[in-house]
Order: structure tokens, then C-alpha cells, then sequence
């Protein structure tokens, strides 16, 4: 059953002590695309299958402590429509990406994620992040998919879909797991127009209470009032915000930031 907050202050202050009283010692043998094994400052205090509601979200977004100017950055890169990586967003936060280029660009980005290529032919072995090499010999057609728009479109015509899911993680991210490329921490946002109001649901696979959280929880909320925007561009009506749900399957803290948390 999810835990229900009236707002992120509350929230924050409930979450984090779940965690301390309730966490549970894992110790991965992997971090995004580093070996950790072994490694004391990683092992993880960690709550699974945690879920909540806020129920004003945008009242109390600036009760969360997002990393600034990144956060904001990072929302114009995700939402820009373009295939942005790396962007320059990560430069402000360099202590925290860095060490996650690969020849000069991540495994993955958000701006990707939003604006995934779609192959027509059904050709499998097609990443939307395009790091699989297409064979020489087979000529395909790709599209790319505006998917925030996409969504807005549909809940401006059907305000009552339930269809309207934007997934960041994809099937071929299967292929890197165990930290042989960085995979994404977020499975997805679901987004309903239900009693007047817009809800988004978060789903993630993974959560770093430390360093990641209060700025992927303001994302979220970032996304869903964009959702609005554009929506009323399309048929002028502005949807209240309503609730956030946020669904995680390992919520978790390293060792190594405990004393800066607890």
C-alpha cells in the first residue's frame, strides 16, 4: 500500500527515515558501468518495492532540494525534442557525470530516451540509443518519435486514455546488464487526466536517495507540467497537476553518504 504525504516536505522527512529504520545491507557488484565489487563504500541500505503519493506537487516543489542550475538545465535538454548527448547541462554537475562519459558521450540520455527512433522495418537488433551497428546490407527506415508530444496529443483527444506511458528504459538495455554499459534508473512515466486534474506515476528500477532522488522526483513533476503546456497549446484547457505517485524497486542509500543523510 502506498504511503500518502501532502506534500515533498513531508515526504522527504518520512522516506528518509523508513530507509534508516527499515533498510536492509546489500552489497552490488555494480554501479551504473563501474565494478564496485567489493567496494565497503557501496554497499547499499535498501528498501524494494517503496511507493508513495504526493498529493500537492507543485505547491511544495520547492521544498525539495534539487541540484541547481543542473536541474533546470537538464529539463531544457529533455525537453528540447532533440536527440541531445551529452548536452551541456552535465557540465555543471561535473563531479557527478564525468566520470560516466565514454569517449566523449554517455551510454545513454533522457533526450534520447524522450525521442526514441522507431524502426518501421521491425529489425531487432536496432538500439533506440543507435550503439548497435546496423548490417551493412539491410536498408531500413527510422523515425523519430517526439514521445512527450506524442502523449499531450492523445490526452488533449482522449482525456480519459489509459495508454499514455512514456518508457525511458528499452528492451535492448537487457543485453547491458551487470555494468557493462550504464542502463537507466527510470522504467517510465505514466501520465492520466482523471477528475479534472493531470497525475503522473513514476516507476523506477533503482534510486539513490543521496544523490539522485529529490532531482529526479522534481523531473517528474518538471515533465508532468510540461505535459500541461502543451496540452493547452493543443485545446486550451489547463489541467491542475494532481497527484504524484512514484513506484520504486530498490530505494537505496551507499555507505558511503549515510553520514551526510542520517
Amino acid at each position: 500500500m502506498s504511503r500518502i504525504f501532502m506534500n515533498f516536505g513531508e515526504a522527504i522527512n518520512e522516506i528518509r527515515r523508513d530507509l534508516k529504520e527499515m533498510g536492509v545491507e546489500v552489497r552490488p557488484k555494480s554501479y551504473q558501468n563501474k565494478n564496485i565489487e567489493g567496494n565497503p563504500d557501496y554497499y547499499t541500505q535498501e528498501l524494494t518495492n517503496y511507493s508513495y503519493t504526493v498529493l500537492n506537487p507543485v505547491e511544495s516543489l520547492n521544498q525539495l532540494k534539487n541540484t541547481e542550475p543542473w536541474c533546470n538545465l537538464e529539463a531544457e535538454e529533455r525537453f528540447s525534442g532533440n536527440r541531445i548527448n551529452p548536452g551541456e547541462a552535465y557540465k555543471t554537475r561535473e563531479e557527478v557525470w564525468d566520470e560516466f562519459l565514454v569517449d566523449g558521450r554517455f551510454d545513454y540520455s533522457y533526450p534520447q530516451r524522450f525521442n526514441p527512433l522507431v524502426n518501421e522495418e521491425g529489425y531487432e537488433g536496432y538500439t533506440s540509443d543507435n550503439t548497435n551497428p546496423l548490417p551493412e546490407d539491410i536498408e531500413i527506415h527510422v523515425n523519430e518519435i517526439d514521445a512527450i508530444q506524442e502523449i499531450a496529443d492523445e490526452l488533449a483527444k482522449n482525456p480519459d486514455s489509459r495508454q499514455c506511458f512514456i518508457p525511458i528504459f528499452a528492451p535492448d538495455d537487457l543485453i547491458n546488464l551487470g555494468g557493462k554499459k550504464r542502463i537507466p534508473c527510470s522504467l517510465g512515466y505514466t501520465l492520466q487526466i482523471r477528475e479534472g486534474q493531470l497525475n503522473i506515476t513514476y516507476m523506477m528500477r533503482s534510486s539513490d536517495f543521496a544523490t539522485h532522488f529529490q532531482n529526479d522526483v522534481w523531473l517528474a513533476v518538471k515533465l508532468a507540467i510540461e505535459v500541461r503546456r502543451r496540452i493547452e497549446e493543443i485545446n486550451g484547457i489547463k489541467y491542475p497537476i494532481g497527484e504524484f505517485t512514484h513506484f520504486i524497486n530498490s530505494l537505496h542509500i551507499y555507505a558511503k553518504d549515510v553520514k551526510n543523510v542520517f
